[in-house]
Parts: structure tokens; sequence; C-alpha cells
């Protein structure tokens, strides 16, 4: 498992079954954008209503991670040409397996 700083807050995402940290604060997101998005990235944030805040946050610390991002992108072409070449269902993640639609344990 890949992680960030066992005391940071953190998302998470998964690629090839590896769980991925991603940054979860306003400061670490923006420390680990590319430059250029910085500007579009405090926009963002200082535009998005409070109850819609944390998707947003989400949103971009996908953004901090280019590669995996084309990693994602490429996956969802694949799988739209009907290719499930190393793709793996929710269910056999298992630090998913507990959880029900929403997110909640079983």
């Amino acid at each position: 498992m890949t992680s960030q700083d066992p005391g940071k807050p953190s998302f998470y995402t998964y690629d090839s079954g590896e769980q991925i940290a991603l940054p979860a604060t306003v400061g670490d997101i923006r420390r680990a954008l590319a430059p250029e998005l910085i500007g579009e990235f405090d926009k963002a944030v200082e535009n998005t209503p409070a109850q819609d805040l944390y998707m947003e946050l989400a949103v971009w610390a996908q953004r901090t991670r280019p590669d995996l991002l084309a990693r994602q992108e490429e996956t969802f072409r694949r799988l739209e040409q009907g290719d499930c070449t190393g793709f793996t269902p929710a269910e056999e993640i298992p630090e998913l397996a507990f959880l029900d639609e929403d997110g909640g344990t079983a």
C-alpha cells in the first residue's frame, strides 16, 4: 500500500488493486499540484459551496497524480471497448468488501 505520512489526512484511490493515498487538506493538495494548476484550484475552492467542498477536494486530490489519472482514463477506454483485462471488481478488493452501496459498513 502506497501512503503519505501516516499522520496526515488522506483520500484513497486504487491502481491495479493497490491502495494509493492522496493528499486531503487544502494546503497539501495545493503543494502537490503542478504549479500551472494552483490558480485554478484556489478559484475552485473559493467558489465551491461548503456542502460540495469534500467532493471538490477529492477531485483535485486526484489531479495531484496525473499518472494515475492517465491510467484510469486508459482503463475506462478499454472497458468501453469491452476489454476487461486488468480490471479488478470492487468486490475483490478486501478493503472494500465490507462496504455497502453508500460506502458504509454492511
